[in-house]
């Protein structure tokens, strides 16, 4: 039970980001003298790239990402989430696998946040297991320091999995689209 109310906090962030963000996009198509298109101070972008990111507390886990991310700068603020598809590994621990993850970031004056969470599915010798990861940090919406606590859901136990993690990683982008310039 515990487990699901702490990913009941972890979403609910995330949830009245997406309706607060749409409202505020939606407010401003609305207004005939300040449309999105000719608003110098409203930036919409989607961008593919990739997501390097190491995780360290007791070994090194390094994991190498497909990532899609939505970034909205707004005067003073910058808001981005994204997925990724990554693939990760320890070289010490000998543990591999692939894993997903769903993050959210918020960028307001000097303070800066993000959220996510992770599956992953584990593979050691012949063992394998699927463990989840909310991850809390700080940072822009494109660099991410978060800690996270995991767990193991289903599957073997395995040595070297980390509980509690530290990772640093950052969304690089390769092909950019910009709303604002391709709307009418």
């Amino acid at each position: 039970m515990k487990r699901f109310v702490f990913l009941f906090v972890v979403f609910m962030p995330l949830i009245g980001y997406s309706q607060i963000e749409k409202r505020y996009l939606d407010s401003l198509d609305s207004v005939p003298h300040r449309p999105m298109v000719n608003n110098p101070v409203v930036n919409l972008r989607y961008s593919l790239g990739v997501f390097p990111e190491i995780q360290m507390i007791n070994s090194p886990v390094i994991g190498v990402s497909v990532s899609y991310a939505r970034l909205l700068d707004v005067e003073w603020s910058a808001f981005g989430r994204g997925v990724n598809l990554c693939f990760e590994f320890d070289p010490l621990e000998k543990f591999y696998g692939p894993k997903l993850t769903v993050w959210s970031a918020m960028f307001a004056l000097i303070v800066g946040g993000n959220l996510s969470m992770s599956a992953m599915y584990y593979f050691q010798d012949s063992r394998s297991g699927l463990y989840l990861r909310p991850e809390i940090g700080i940072g822009i919406p494109c660099i991410h320091l978060k800690y996270g606590y995991g767990f193991r859901v289903v599957g073997d136990e395995m040595t070297g999995i980390q509980r509690h993690s530290l990772s640093l990683g950052a969304h690089i982008p390769i092909f950019k689209y910009d709303k604002r310039a391709k709307k009418p």
